[in-house]
């Protein structure tokens, strides 16, 4: 079992992904504010992954992933609203490959994929 933030600022989403976690045994952290998932990565030391959107409110998802990043915590991105090109360009300006990103809609087999693979490559997991 792995401790999971899930960080959209569209509740909904939030929740499907920390039902469908959760179902396959993961604790969930959900938070749906940029500022709240900041916050809950430098509280939390237990944090095994988070997946982040990067279009919010407030602190952005590309703050998330600097706060995730400086406490190395793996991460997934997931966003719809950047054109393709745009974000493979933003993604390889911050440092992160294209293997860290999942396209909305989500699609549950390929983020179960991603979700094994960053947990299985943490140390002592």
């Amino acid at each position: 079992m792995a401790a999971i933030l899930v960080v959209d600022d569209e509740p909904k989403i939030v929740e499907i992904l920390e039902r469908y976690l959760k179902n396959h045994g993961h604790e969930v952290i959900p938070s749906v504010t940029g500022d709240d998932a900041i916050r809950n990565i430098k509280a939390l030391s237990s944090l095994d992954l988070v997946i982040t959107d990067l279009k919010m409110p407030g602190s952005s998802g590309i703050d998330v992933l600097k706060a995730a990043r400086e406490a190395k915590i793996p991460i997934i991105i997931f966003s719809a609203g950047l054109g393709v090109t745009a974000l493979k360009e933003q993604l390889t300006v911050l440092g992160y490959s294209e293997e860290e990103f999942l396209y909305k809609p989500i699609n549950f087999v390929k983020l179960m994929e991603m979700v094994n693979k960053k947990i299985s490559a943490r140390p002592g997991k």
